[in-house]
């Protein structure tokens, strides 16, 4: 499962030094999300590589925060993340609204853990999945762009996220 984690800090850490490259612009962000299948809220980080002015790769992981309830004697704690990779393309260049559209790599992460733990093992697990979607970005600063996505996860975790945050520009 850590090998896991390590592959959005990996994908984030090559798109930086490649988006340093004068061709291209890079952004890397933070937000909080909503997951609706899970209920509760997670936080994030984002990063975007704009191959041309309105089209993007685009990575981020999410973690939510954990579900905790009691069944009978046992404390059930459920834990949720997802790391995504997804192409995007930028609509209407000319306004300072930005929307697009998304579609991408889903990797959705859930764990159990239960308490007492010697009646239950802890339970984790991975799934891949569909990411369908869009969002806006608000172009209202030449080095912070706040910006909302909505977007549909489409795996045995299906789920709608609500996600908004800042990114910071790098300059080229």
């Amino acid at each position: 499962m850590k090998k896991i984690f390590f592959l959005p800090l990996l994908m984030l850490t090559v798109i930086s030094l490649y988006g340093q490259d004068a061709s291209g612009k890079f952004n890397i962000g933070t937000g909080i999300g909503l997951g609706t299948e899970i209920e509760t809220i997670g936080l994030g980080i984002t990063g975007q590589y704009f191959i041309t002015n309105e089209i993007a790769v685009q990575g981020n992981l999410t973690i939510f925060f954990p579900n905790n309830e009691i069944d009978g004697v046992v404390d059930v704690t459920r834990r949720f993340s997802e790391i995504n990779m997804n192409g995007v393309y930028y609509f209407d260049l000319e306004s300072i609204v930005r929307p697009y559209a998304l579609a991408g790599i889903n990797i959705g992460i859930v764990g159990v853990d239960f308490e007492p733990d010697d009646l239950f093992e802890d339970q984790s697990e991975g799934e891949i999945g569909l990411n369908l979607g869009g969002g806006v970005d608000l172009l209202v600063h030449e080095e912070l762009t706040p910006f909302a996505q909505l977007k549909y996860a489409i795996s045995d975790y299906d789920q709608l996220v609500i996600f908004i945050g800042v990114r910071y520009n790098f300059s080229n």
